[in-house]
């Protein structure tokens, strides 16, 4: 695979990605958008020297 067919098949596979998560649900979208903040608090735990906007960091909780 050169370098063309690379790139053709990257953009490709984005946009069908993309498309997908266009369709996901509300729901679904709601749970990926609190999953990234449980990433993001867990690294701001490890690594000290990330900047955060907030004191307090929490992921939020939906029943």
């Amino acid at each position: 695979m050169n370098d063309q067919d690379f790139v053709s098949h990257l953009a490709e596979s984005k946009a069908i990605y993309h498309a997908r998560q266009a369709k996901a649900s509300f729901e679904e979208k709601l749970k990926l958008i609190i999953e990234l903040q449980k990433l993001d608090i867990e690294m701001s735990k490890r690594n000290k020297s990330r900047k955060t906007r907030h004191p307090v960091l929490k992921a939020w909780v939906i029943p």
